[in-house]
């Protein structure tokens, strides 16, 4: 683990004065009630709206919180004067120039039913997802702290979950949580193996809190072992890699000493969990997520596989059908189906390609292409704890956005690139606008 804190004591030392690192001398759980809570409830909302014991809800939990951080987060920007940096104004307009062509092949597209509905998401869930980190989050390195910290929170309750219902439940190779599908589990505990790994490497200090830490990370592998979802397991194994790649830029020699042991303690994590899937699960079975992979290697690779394999080569043929402009904004139930209700190839980019065509897919390129700028220069990375930590999420959202859901439903996706004009702020209050 030497090698591992060693590249990491000069950044430090550096960012000894950031707010981010030191301990304002206020209750640790001081601010939680916070607009990050909310901004949190908001973006994993999809998670738990379906468990039953929140049936009594009146409304719909996702426009609950998605109005009441609309509202919380207007306040704050008030508050403060409206001082916005503007790499990261540039990055919201770019997303609405992306939303704003979807809006315009609203004209043509044979749907309304899901085109309508989907226009609006866009304009407003997915939107408020890239704002909100961009403008609000982003520039306090506190919000950052806070909403890591009421991220994982949450998580340890839906772990929670999923330990209970694995142990109490009937175990049948997959594991929903709060009324979520088993690829949501996944996808959430991804996240929190990535933001232990981070901090094992970059901030753990005590041998406690590494003990700790270790144990957390050896659980939520094990879950994503367990729980059934191919792609989160796979998008958490590449994401995880990630800081060796970027450990190489300075210094060669020394690198190659800290990839070979960082490489060691990834798989020492995933061998652990591994073992310890084996042993509580019955002796003639494997893994649920390691069973449907092995079923993905064969010849058969499954009902799920297939199909999704086949959207994909529909989506590139209606491609073929309208190159430039696409068929229009919530079209793909209508073109592959016939029906005016919700549907998607699950791939984003084959999603945007069908109904948005080459326009709609160049312009979601440049918003991505402007959020990775924020991370250069490329030999500075692997020194940079918030940098390694951001692509390593948005390796992980982007995965999932090959795998699952349509434009709407990964929102987590669009609010990693929101996050990433922090890079910015962290580095120094530069190019600030007052508006």
């Amino acid at each position: 683990m030497k090698a591992l804190s060693s590249i990491n004591k000069d950044y430090l030392r550096h960012t000894s004065n950031n707010i981010f690192f030191r301990n304002q001398g206020q209750p640790p759980f001081r601010g939680i009630i916070s607009f990050e809570l909310l901004f949190v409830l908001f973006l994993f909302a999809g998670l738990y709206k379906g468990d039953p014991r929140l049936a009594w809800v009146p409304v719909d939990i996702t426009a609950l919180f998605f109005g009441l951080s609309v509202i919380s987060g207007l306040v704050i920007l008030l508050k403060r004067g409206i001082v916005l940096n503007r790499k990261a104004i540039i990055l919201c307009l770019l997303y609405m120039a992306f939303a704003g062509y979807a809006l315009f092949t609203y004209l043509w597209t044979p749907g309304k039913v899901y085109s309508t509905q989907k226009i609006l998401y866009i304009w407003t869930l997915v939107l408020w997802a890239v704002a909100a980190p961009a403008l609000i989050i982003s520039p306090d390195p506190r919000r950052l702290k806070r909403l890591g910290i009421i991220f994982s929170f949450l998580l340890l309750v839906i772990v929670f979950e999923a330990i209970i219902q694995y142990f109490q439940g009937d175990y049948k190779g997959f594991i929903n949580v709060l009324g979520s599908s088993y690829l949501g589990l996944g996808y959430v505990v991804g996240i929190g193996f990535l933001i232990i790994i981070a901090y094992l490497i970059y901030w753990s200090q005590s041998l406690t809190k590494k003990i700790m830490a270790l144990i957390l990370a050896f659980i939520y592998f094990w879950i994503l072992l367990i729980a059934g979802g191919r792609g989160p397991l796979i998008a958490t194994i590449l994401a995880s890699l990630m800081p060796m790649i970027f450990a190489i830029s300075i210094k060669p020699r020394a690198r190659i000493i800290k990839i070979r042991r960082y490489f060691k303690f990834i798989f020492f994590i995933i061998l652990i969990a591994f073992v310890l899937s084996l042993l509580f699960i019955e002796t003639d079975q494997i893994p649920a997520t390691l069973n449907r992979m092995l079923v993905l290697a064969g010849d058969d690779m499954g009902a799920s596989a297939e199909a999704r394999i086949q959207s994909y080569k529909n989506a590139i043929n209606y491609w073929s059908q309208a190159p430039l402009f696409g068929h229009g904004i919530g079209a793909w139930p209508i073109i592959n189906n016939g029906i005016d209700m919700r549907g998607y190839p699950h791939n984003i980019v084959l999603e945007i390609m069908a109904e948005l065509g080459m326009v709609g897919l160049l312009l979601f390129t440049n918003m991505v292409i402007y959020a990775l700028s924020f991370i250069s220069p490329f030999k500075t990375i692997g020194n940079s704890p918030i940098r390694v930590i951001l692509i390593m999420l948005l390796i992980l959202s982007s995965v999932n956005t090959m795998i699952s859901g349509d434009i709407p439903d990964n929102r987590l996706f669009f609010a990693c690139i929101g996050l990433f004009p922090a890079i910015s702020y962290l580095k120094g209050r530069k190019q600030q606008v007052n508006i």
